[in-house]
């Protein structure tokens, strides 16, 4: 179990040095420092800002990074409101062969459900940098990443949630480069008014939209009211198909819910790419049941793809059965699963290839399925 409050005794880490100098340098001067302040020109994380694409490869490497955050946390993880404010932070980490590297970062809540205190203890975060700041590190580059949490402290089961989404996200990157990177982070959230009620768990970074198109040589589209038919076919498909996968059906094209859309040519239709995945069956989390729903998560599958003949879905099948071993690969040896949680996933993939390997089974799931939802 890693989520914890590290207690008084000291950091389980090896930067506890480096924080307990950190910590006094900020006690100093904690009103200048980390004030709460409002940002009217960045309201929101997912507001794209035009910065120079030149930046180390954060993303390339599935090394987990070890990072430290101290900040006013209490303030910080109470801040949960329809409108949340940016706070003071100052951002450590330590690369392989690289000295420390401290950055004053600014940090805010964001999400709805899992930004609910009902449902998470922990809200998910948005990190926003100067440009200033990140220059010659290996956030250059970036503007604001979003930082999925660990929702409940201390409890293991959520731990194992967290690596879950986590290993969606490399699953996709396998089947497409439409799809978004993530990086993984073993995180020490200090509290510089408390050290008592500091946090010790794992995180994860998700690439942003913009980097991901332009990494693909595209850009973001945002549309409303979009269309079917303005959706590229075939990546639609295999997107269909890869959410039946991982039994989630918390997504929408045409809503564009929890879907991002890219344009390589503007004549041509747009790809939908994934994201937010911890309503998916393969996860199992609790909150995933609501009280008027109570389907079995192995078999809450539903396919939203269009294929219309055999060979068409052919093509898709035997693309993904190409897959499997690099599939059953990332989740048997990443070495993050329990042996609960590994049990659960291999159970749910091993349905669906006992779906896809049989026609009587396919025929039924994915020919004539109407309209994509």
């Amino acid at each position: 179990m890693k989520a914890q409050v590290v207690e008084k005794n000291g950091f389980p880490r090896p930067l506890g040095i480096l924080l307990i100098l950190i910590i006094l340098s900020i006690l100093c001067f904690p009103v200048a420092i980390f004030s709460q302040y409002s940002d009217q020109d960045s309201e929101y994380c997912d507001k794209e800002e035009v910065l120079e694409v030149n930046r180390p490869e954060l993303f390339s490497n599935d090394e987990i990074m070890s990072v430290t955050i101290a900040t006013d946390l209490n303030t910080l993880v109470c801040d949960i409101g329809d409108t949340t404010e940016y706070h003071k932070a100052i951002l450590s980490y330590i690369l392989p062969g690289e000295d420390t590297v401290s950055l004053n970062v600014s940090i805010k809540t964001r999400g709805n459900f899992r930004k609910d205190r009902n449902n998470c203890d922990f809200p998910p975060l948005c990190i926003k940098f100067s440009k200033k700041e990140v220059k010659n590190t290996i956030f250059e580059g970036q503007d604001k990443i979003k930082l999925v949490t660990h929702c409940r402290t201390g409890e293991s089961e959520y731990e194992q949630f967290l690596f879950q989404e986590y290993l969606i996200y490399k699953l996709y990157n396998l089947l497409t480069p439409y799809s978004f990177r993530v990086r993984l982070l073993d995180v020490n959230y200090v509290d510089i008014w408390d050290p008592r009620h500091s946090v010790n768990s794992y995180a994860f970074m998700i690439e942003r939209p913009k980097h991901m198109a332009s990494r693909n040589g595209g850009e973001i589209r945002n549309v409303i009211n979009l269309s079917s038919e303005e959706v590229e076919l075939h990546n639609y498909t295999l997107l269909s198909l890869f959410q039946y996968m991982i039994i989630n059906n918390d997504w929408s094209v045409t809503l564009l819910h929890n879907v991002k859309l890219i344009s390589i040519d503007t004549a041509m239709p747009s790809i939908p790419v994934p994201y937010d995945f911890d309503w998916a069956g393969i996860v199992n989390a609790p909150y995933r049941f609501s009280a008027d729903s109570e389907k079995d998560f192995m078999t809450d599958r539903d396919f939203k793809g269009k294929c219309e003949t055999l060979d068409e879905l052919s093509f898709f099948l035997n693309y993904m059965k190409s897959k499997s071993r690099e599939i059953y690969d990332l989740y048997m040896n990443s070495g993050l699963l329990n042996r609960k949680h590994e049990a659960i996933t291999l159970q749910v993939l091993n349905d669906f290839y006992n779906i896809i390997n049989h026609p009587e089974s396919y025929k039924d799931e994915f020919l004539d399925t109407g309209d994509s939802k």
